[in-house]
């Protein structure tokens, strides 16, 4: 990576310096549950978001999966993955 790339992309250079003989444990416990927790918050906000998306096109399914920016079949897959369903009216 060169950094004359950086301004293009607006990536601020890293202003501080790592000891090379500093060792990182990646797989520490605290690594691990923060880990967890973030795939549990992402499923979280994915759920809310595809939720929103559906409610807001009436439960048309392709129109949704248009919106998200994802396919029709990567969509069901989601809908039955996480259990939702269309309210009763």
């Amino acid at each position: 990576l060169h950094y004359r790339h950086l301004a293009k992309y607006r990536i601020p250079k890293c202003r501080f310096q790592v000891n090379p003989s500093q060792k990182v444990e990646w797989h520490t416990k605290d690594f691990l549950e923060s880990t967890l927790n973030l795939r549990k918050r992402f499923e979280e906000v994915e759920v809310q978001t595809i939720a929103k998306a559906l409610s807001l096109h009436s439960w048309n399914r392709t129109r949704a999966a248009k919106t998200l920016g994802i396919s029709y079949p990567s969509l069901l897959k989601k809908i039955k993955t996480y259990g939702l369903r269309q309210p009763q009216v």
